[in-house]
Order: C-alpha cells, then sequence, then structure tokens
C-alpha cells in the first residue's frame, strides 16, 4: 500500500470515527431536579451524579435517569364509608348529660 493510500483510508477512518461521535455523543446530562446512575457493565461498580455531564461508553456503561423533585401523592377518589361507625367521646370533650 502506498503512502497516499493510506493517508486517504486513515482520513477516511477520522472522518467517519468523528461524524459517529457527532451524532451519538459518549455523554449522558445529568440535568437539574434528576439523578444519574451511571453502572458499569464489565465490573457492576455503580456511581450517582445530580448535576453535570457524565461519560458514558456504549457497551461498558449503563444509564438510568431519576426525577429528584419533590413529589405528592394525590389519589384520584377518597374512599368515603357508606355506613360510618358511630364515634365514642374522645378525652377532654364535655360530655352530655340528661
Amino acid at each position: 500500500m502506498s503512502t497516499r493510500m493510506r493517508a486517504v483510508a486513515t482520513a477516511v477512518i477520522l472522518v467517519a470515527l468523528a461524524y459517529y461521535l457527532y451524532s451519538h455523543p459518549p455523554f449522558e446530562v445529568a440535568g437539574r431536579g434528576e439523578l444519574l446512575v451511571r453502572t458499569n457493565e464489565m465490573n457492576g461498580t455503580v456511581a450517582a451524579y445530580s448535576a453535570g455531564t457524565v461519560l458514558v461508553i456504549p457497551g461498558i456503561h449503563q444509564t438510568r435517569h431519576f426525577d429528584i423533585r419533590d413529589q405528592v401523592y394525590r389519589p384520584k377518589r377518597a374512599r368515603v364509608p357508606r355506613d360510618p361507625a358511630p364515634s365514642s367521646p374522645t378525652r377532654g370533650s364535655p360530655s352530655v348529660s340528661s
């Protein structure tokens, strides 16, 4: 292979690699109010990141995003008993005498 062919092959490989990294960047971003958990598939280590950019190598790292903002539970409809049991007087309340 001539020197010129090697240079052209190297340039083509570098351009293809640059395009792949541009279209599929090896980074994940942990946004505001979000927790990013990165797991290393090779040895099982786990790291948590709350802000910033994290390197993620395809095939080695797996990432998951979790929302850490306050969450409020609001039931769709509260259950109301149809026939409530008679209530007993509580302590300290005045009793009614007849």
